[in-house]
């Protein structure tokens, strides 16, 4: 940064700290929670985060050219709407956040962003038979968020995501019960130079779960997924963004546990899929794991463990499907009454089967990070992310440096 831009990223900073220190320390007025016919409770609430990034654009940095670094704030005003039924049956949550990005320097990256979610639960008395759906929207210019790595380069290009999921589940006798589900995800960027991005896939699942115990239930689970990529058109003179359009299936089994055990989580591994429409694509068959659990170590530490093997659902340069391997481990833990530091790893290989080559991907990350609650209303936090690929692909290398402090307060 320049000299000038030490001195705004300054005033920036000593601005956010003024804003939380002009609050009044008095909670009584501060946190609440207005409710309106005992049924529906509004929750607004607002953020502030400050922080840091060595490579705004997660460019590749070996040819010697220093990337584009920038410091920014965030500004995040929400409002949370929630309602229960007189019988408990029913729940329904309603969010909204507006967030107000400004860069210091790059301020043609500066925008406002756009997120909504929703969800909706019900369950039957028996306990035999519930229902939920949720809903999530952001015009936003952050990453896709359902990969590690994948094309970074359009981390800031305008764009709309939606992702959608429904489930049913009900008992089938005294030890088995089935749930169906469905989920739609779409994404769709502005630029036209970057159309052949957008995509979307519909999936539908079923399983079948069997109680061998309080505790534990073994399952049987299939899903097929169908990804169509509309603008990913053929182009017959050089071969490139050919038709990525593909459907993939998965078979699995494995054991899911109960969220009130020590430990609690799930694990299946099976066989994966993927058929491409497009006859010069290579189809493929891979061993397909999932691996998702919680310990709860001690009183105060929490230990997470996720790990997954299988095609991914988003896409290289030319639309293809990766094959990746991911393992991030984290663990939580409580100091005292009023901090909670956090600390998680990660790594992910994917291989892109691209029309050019394979492409090879060896992503890594490590985060640290501390909560503290200042007041019973306002929070501070702190963090602190590394983040690297190393590719056989020299655009799709990067290393990233990131730190940020969020104030966040609840009215």
């Amino acid at each position: 940064m320049t000299r000038i831009s030490r001195l705004k990223t300054a005033k920036l900073l000593a601005a956010t700290a003024l804003v939380f220190l002009a609050l009044p320390r008095n909670a009584t007025a501060i946190n609440k929670t207005w409710t309106l016919g005992n049924r529906i409770e509004i929750t607004p609430s607002f953020s502030i985060t400050t922080g840091g990034r060595s490579n705004v654009f997660y460019e590749d940095d070996s040819g010697g050219e220093r990337p584009k670094d920038d410091f920014a704030i965030v500004f995040s005003p929400s409002i949370r709407a929630d309602y229960t039924s007189p019988s408990e049956r029913f729940e329904l949550s309603l969010r909204y956040i507006l967030d107000f990005e400004r860069f210091v320097d790059l301020t043609e990256e500066n925008t406002i962003d756009d997120k909504v979610s929703f969800d909706a639960k019900y369950r039957h008395p028996s306990g035999r038979f519930s229902a939920s759906i949720e809903d999530d929207f952001a015009k936003t210019k952050e990453a896709v968020s359902n990969r590690l790595s994948g094309d970074r380069r359009f981390s800031r290009e305008d764009r709309i995501e939606n992702r959608l999921a429904g489930s049913v589940t009900t008992a089938l006798g005294r030890s088995f019960s089935v749930s169906l589900s469905y989920s739609n995800f779409f994404n769709e960027f502005d630029k036209k130079a970057v159309e052949f991005e957008n995509f979307y896939t519909n999936s539908y699942g079923v399983a079948l779960f069997y109680r061998l115990s309080p505790l534990i239930s073994p399952t049987i689970n299939y899903r097929i997924s169908d990804t169509t990529y509309p603008d990913n058109a053929l182009n017959a003179t050089t071969g490139f963004l050919e038709n990525s359009d593909s459907t993939s299936q998965r078979v699995s089994v494995g054991v899911s546990m109960d969220a009130t055990a020590k430990v609690s989580g799930s694990a299946t591994v099976g066989v994966s899929y993927v058929d491409f429409e497009e006859t010069d694509r290579n189809d493929g068959t891979t061993t397909a794991a999932d691996v998702t659990l919680e310990w709860q170590a001690r009183d105060r530490t929490v230990v997470n463990v996720n790990l997954s093997q299988g095609f991914g659902s988003t896409s290289g340069d030319d639309g293809s499907n990766p094959e990746a391997t991911t393992i991030t481990l984290g663990v939580d833990q409580k100091i005292g009454r009023k901090v909670t530091a956090n600390a998680s790893t990660g790594f992910e290989y994917a291989e892109y089967d691209e029309f050019r080559f394979t492409r090879r991907d060896r992503t890594s990350f490590i985060e640290i990070g501390a909560d503290y609650s200042v007041l019973s209303w306002l929070d501070v936090g702190l963090d602190y992310r590394y983040e690297s690929s190393v590719s056989n692909d020299n655009p799709s290398e990067y290393r990233v440096n990131e730190l940020s402090v969020a104030f966040n307060a609840r009215f």
